[in-house]
C-alpha cells in the first residue's frame, strides 16, 4: 500500500474524496481560498474577493450561493440563509454569486442594484429586500430600497447607468457555469454541491463539514 505525505505530512485515506479535503485544507491554511465541485473538480475557480460575502474569512465552512433575484427557489431559500447565518455565527463565511436567468432583464438590473448597494456595505440588507419584494424590481423600486437602507442616491444610480457592476455578474455566470450551475439557487458547502438545497438539507449539511472539520 502506497504512503503519501502532503506538504511533508502523512495523509490519512486513499479515496479520492479524502485526498481532496485535506489538499484543500493545506490550500486554505496557505490563505488560498479554493472552491470547487465535487463532480467537476478542477474546472473553475470561485473568486471571492469582489463578492458579498458574511461571516469570517477563518470560518471553518464556506457556502457558496449562486442565486437569481427573481427566482421563486431563490426566494424561498433567502430566509433560511439569513436564519442560518445567524445559528452558525462565526463558524461559517457566506459568499454570494450572481446567476441571473439570461436574457431577464429585470433580474440582471436588479443584481447589478445589488452590487451598487454592496458597494456601500448594504448588499445584505438590499438582498433582503429584493427578496422580500419579488414583483417589486422596476428601477424606482431599486432606487426606493436604496433611499430606504440610506444609501447615497447619486452614487447609487450612476453606478446603474454606468453598469458599473456587469462586468463582476458575467464573471459569476461564467463561474457558475464552469462549476456545472445549471440555475438558481446552488449551493456549495466547502466545494460540494448540493444536490438539492433547502433548509434542512443545507443544515445538515454544514453540521456535517463542521464535524469533518473537527475531526482533521
Amino acid at each position: 500500500m502506497p504512503t503519501l505525505f502532503l506538504n511533508g505530512y502523512k495523509t490519512t485515506g486513499f479515496s479520492f474524496a479524502s485526498l481532496k479535503r485535506q489538499v484543500l485544507l493545506a490550500l486554505k491554511e496557505r490563505g488560498l481560498r479554493v472552491h470547487t465541485s465535487a463532480s467537476n473538480a478542477g474546472r473553475g475557480l470561485f473568486q471571492t474577493r469582489n463578492s458579498p460575502t458574511l461571516g469570517p474569512v477563518s470560518a471553518q465552512v464556506t457556502v457558496v450561493i449562486f442565486s437569481d433575484f427573481t427566482s421563486s427557489f431563490g426566494e424561498m431559500l433567502a430566509p433560511s440563509i439569513r436564519k442560518l447565518a445567524r445559528t452558525f455565527q462565526g463558524k461559517v463565511r457566506w459568499v454570494f454569486k450572481h446567476f441571473p436567468e439570461s436574457g431577464n432583464a429585470t433580474a440582471w438590473f436588479a443584481a447589478q442594484a445589488s452590487m451598487a448597494a454592496h458597494a456601500q456595505g448594504k448588499f445584505w440588507a438590499y438582498h433582503d429586500l429584493l427578496f422580500a419584494n419579488p414583483n417589486k424590481l422596476r428601477r424606482k423600486d431599486l432606487e426606493r430600497y436604496a433611499a430606504k437602507l440610506g444609501l447615497d442616491q447619486k452614487r447609487f444610480q450612476q453606478a446603474l447607468e454606468k453598469k458599473s457592476y456587469l462586468a463582476l455578474l458575467q464573471q459569476d455566470k461564467k463561474e457558475g457555469k464552469q462549476n456545472a450551475v445549471i440555475g438558481a439557487p446552488t449551493v456549495f458547502v466547502n466545494g460540494q454541491q448540493l444536490s438539492s438545497v433547502n433548509e434542512k438539507i443545507l443544515e445538515r449539511a454544514i453540521r456535517q463539514a463542521l464535524k469533518i472539520q473537527r475531526g482533521k
